[in-house]
């Protein structure tokens, strides 16, 4: 289940916003422009909590509670987001209204107060990276489609220098096997799920800096291969990757 689907959560510049108030909540740290990367963040954490039945819905379904993620505040509260049944119809079934930062806490309803708890936090089943399966490539896309991106970093290389770069990057970052997981869900898929991100260090060997550019992998366990289908930017792959990360994520260079 997507969240867009699901629950109607509104953007403005207020501190209304759900992002600037989960945000205030939480620890503090770098969420990127309009904090973009805790919008993909609550988004994926509602869908892994969703699919593993951490939704909490009103059995009446007045209301629906999900933790976010792992995410507290600075005393060490959990934080839950609480949406209201939507009451305009032909819209998503519940609209975001506001978060709870303890553990305990009363839903307001127009006659009642529910007492409810923090739900589950969702747990991240993390499939094993398999350094034996083969890449599959798409240079067209990389080096003619979004030239740019590569041409932005090695402007001083011509085409088949940057091929050069790219595939031994790819290759050696692939038997180092030291990626990344981020939880994915592609605009025509019906739910998210795992795949790997691979930081291409080509300038620099120092894999504690921000990377040139982070690969996608997305496994196809039938053939035992990892098809990369794009390179982005690191601060593009960020919000996914620390969706389901612990609190102090080994790649924050990348934002």
């Amino acid at each position: 289940m997507r969240l867009s689907e699901f629950v109607w959560m509104p953007y403005s510049d207020s501190k209304d916003d759900y992002r600037n108030q989960v945000s205030a909540a939480a620890i503090q740290e770098n969420w990127g422009p309009d904090e973009r990367y805790l919008q993909d963040y609550i988004r994926d954490n509602f869908e892994i909590a969703y699919k593993q039945g951490k939704v909490k819905i009103d059995p009446n379904k007045r209301y629906c509670l999900w933790r976010v993620g792992t995410l507290a505040t600075r005393e060490g509260e959990p934080i839950t987001i609480l949406a209201m049944k939507n009451r305009i119809s032909g819209r998503e079934p519940y609209a975001y209204t506001r978060i709870f930062t303890r553990k305990r806490f009363a839903v307001r309803l127009d006659t009642e107060e529910i007492p409810e708890a923090v739900p589950e936090s969702p747990s991240y089943d993390i499939p094993p990276y398999h350094p034996d399966y083969r890449l599959t490539y798409n240079f067209n896309h990389y080096l003619e489609d979004h030239e740019s991106r590569v041409e932005e970093k090695f402007p001083k290389l011509n085409a088949h220098q940057r091929f050069l770069c790219i595939y031994a990057a790819l290759e050696l970052a692939h038997k180092r096997a030291q990626p990344v997981p981020q939880w994915f869900c592609d605009r025509n898929a019906e739910e998210g799920a795992y795949q790997w991100l691979l930081p291409l260090h080509i300038t620099s060997e120092n894999i504690s800096e921000k990377p040139d550019l982070v690969a996608i992998l997305r496994p196809n366990d039938d053939y035992q291969e990892y098809n990369v289908p794009t390179l982005f930017p690191p601060e593009w792959a960020y919000g996914h990757a620390r969706a389901v990360s612990g609190r102090d994520p080994q790649f924050r260079s990348w934002a």
